[in-house]
């Protein structure tokens, strides 16, 4: 998905280059994020949960909370600090309103991806492989559709 959103803002529809500089910063930064601290839980939740002979529902849900106690923390300080995060670490040049409101939106959408992380790790951990063979093949569906029409849409 990263990628496409790359292809469609660059490549695809005619914004100015200052805001697709924004949102490469910001796409970037929050993709650091995602790279440090979900991915790596996401990884270990597929590993607790396929060594398990049980359903783990109660460990889906501790895992569950955990991303959203981390992925709301990620929000609120994006609301709160935000702008004096990016004023800090990227200078006022980036310091721009439009910047805040899309590291805003970028958190969001950070959260919600990372709790379908976790919650993709136990359904391929635990799913048959008929299943599995069923889901591929919707995010494959789901991946060129959301392509195609954010790229008619926008």
């Amino acid at each position: 998905m990263t990628e496409g959103e790359k292809i469609l803002i660059v490549g695809f529809a005619q914004f100015e280059a200052s805001v697709q500089a924004e949102f490469s910063l910001v796409a970037s930064l929050i993709g650091l994020v995602a790279r440090f601290i979900f991915q790596p839980a996401e990884e270990a939740a597929y590993i607790v949960f396929s060594g398990s002979k049980q359903s783990d529902l109660a460990t889906l849900r501790q895992w569950l909370q955990a991303v959203l106690a981390i992925g709301f923390s990620a929000i609120v300080f994006s609301q709160l600090c935000g702008a004096n995060f990016i004023l800090i670490v990227y200078k006022e040049k980036w310091s721009t309103e439009s910047c805040t409101y899309l590291l805003h939106a970028y958190c969001i959408y950070c959260f919600f991806m990372a709790y379908n992380g976790i919650s993709e790790a136990y359904a391929f951990a635990k799913a048959p492989p008929e299943v599995l063979k069923f889901l591929r093949n919707l995010m494959l569906v789901n991946s060129v559709s959301y392509i195609g029409l954010s790229y008619f849409l926008s």
